[in-house]
């Protein structure tokens, strides 16, 4: 984190990371290699990045999840979604403890896609030991997790669907104990987003609660794309997102296209930041009538007061947040879009009603209290991780009677 500190590190030995030789399909000798590998290990995860919507993938994901060993877990711009997937990353291992974060640590991690979103899971897996393949048909993808060892020339779908063709399920408890904890830390934070104040969090609970059924959903940067994964995916929504260097840059220009070029129901989700940064985005002749945009106005960069380093550091409201008294409504005037806004949940859901009946693109800006959405989400993952270790605690206590 070269913004807000710097450490001391012994230069690595070198690493060998293999790339498996094909010709549009696996050698048998390699997947004889790698299923020796699968058939040893004990927990295994599949972690799913950025891809389009695939369903081929996603009932293939489907049948590996019968072996309890196997867990799949997914970002919303993977576009994979079952029940059997754990589509909230963040939300699973927030309360983890060392001795949980030690059990989530796999034999063998699997990536498909492209950007990961979440810095935890980052952290938690470049500690481990775990032997990661990349599968990937055309990139050379970066050593995210800093454990690499081989990158699959395939499409996921490819690999994914030879794999359960291969594949014989054996007994476990890694998928089914992840499960578990995955369905506590829901109902925690559901019962939390119930009934706290309004907020970016609760907000958000509304928006995509309201999202129409078949609708694209693009998430700008930064904090917005980070909310949206606390939040099931919704298998109806497609979910697109600039992920690369993860700048705010054209996040709403890429909305404006997306809408224009699918003639699609798009919505951008948005922060007040990135809207007014890509002020022009309007200024051409193509704007179309399925783009609705939602603004989150929080006065500032409110990611800086939620991710540490920033939160902690003097430049912060200076330099990382830059607090601002604007809103979008006079750069919605400037291109003729029709404008709300909204400050309370009452109003918010009178917005979202309005904002899909209408007939053209709208801005729907949303307040939220500047200085209280940092602490409700941090007060969110405290409810979760105590809830969960109350629960952990219960379960020790009936073992031993």
């Amino acid at each position: 984190e070269s913004l807000y500190k710097t450490i001391d590190r012994q230069k690595e030995d070198t690493k060998i990371i293999y790339g498996l030789s094909t010709d549009n399909k696996l050698e048998e000798k390699h997947w004889q290699e790698l299923l020796k590998s699968i058939d040893r290990a004990k927990k295994i995860l599949v972690l799913c990045g950025q891809l389009p919507p695939d369903f081929l993938l996603n009932d293939s994901l489907v049948q590996l999840c019968n072996d309890p060993r196997i867990c799949v877990l997914t970002e919303s711009h993977s576009n994979l979604v079952h029940d059997y997937f754990i589509g909230t990353i963040d939300r699973l291992i927030i309360g983890f403890d060392e001795e949980q974060i030690a059990f989530f640590r796999p034999d063998i991690l699997i990536t498909l896609g492209n950007n990961i979103i979440s810095r935890k899971i980052k952290a938690y897996l470049r500690e481990g030991n775990a032997e990661h393949w990349h599968i990937d048909a055309a990139a050379e993808p970066l050593d995210t997790f800093q454990r690499l060892k081989k990158i699959v020339p395939l499409s996921p779908r490819q690999f994914i669907v030879e794999w359960v063709q291969r594949h014989k399920p054996q007994s476990g408890n890694y998928a089914t104990l992840l499960s578990a904890m995955h369905l506590q830390n829901r109902n925690s934070a559901t019962s939390f987003i119930e009934s706290t104040r309004f907020c970016d969090l609760s907000a958000m609970a509304t928006i995509v609660s309201f999202l129409p059924d078949g609708s694209c959903l693009q998430m700008a940067n930064s904090a917005v794309v980070r909310y949206i994964q606390l939040f099931d995916p919704r298998a109806d929504i497609r979910y697109f997102a600039n992920r690369g260097v993860s700048g705010i840059d054209g996040c709403t220009s890429t909305a404006a296209g997306a809408a224009y070029a699918s003639g699609q129901l798009t919505t951008l989700i948005t922060g007040d930041i990135a809207f007014l940064y890509d002020s022009n985005a309007f200024w051409n002749n193509y704007i179309s009538d399925h783009l609705k945009i939602i603004v989150l106005n929080n006065a500032g960069g409110g990611i800086f007061r939620i991710i540490e380093g920033p939160s902690s550091s003097e430049a912060m409201e200076e330099f990382f947040e830059t607090h601002h008294n604007r809103t979008a409504e006079a750069l919605a005037a400037m291109y003729g879009i029709p404008y709300l806004s909204a400050a309370d949940s009452n109003e918010l859901s009178k917005g979202l009603s309005a904002l899909y009946h209408s007939k053209g693109c709208m801005v729907l800006e949303v307040h939220t209290p500047r200085l209280e959405n940092d602490k409700v989400l941090k007060d969110c993952f405290k409810m979760i991780k105590n809830n969960q270790l109350q629960l952990r605690n219960e379960s020790l206590q009936l073992d031993k009677h």
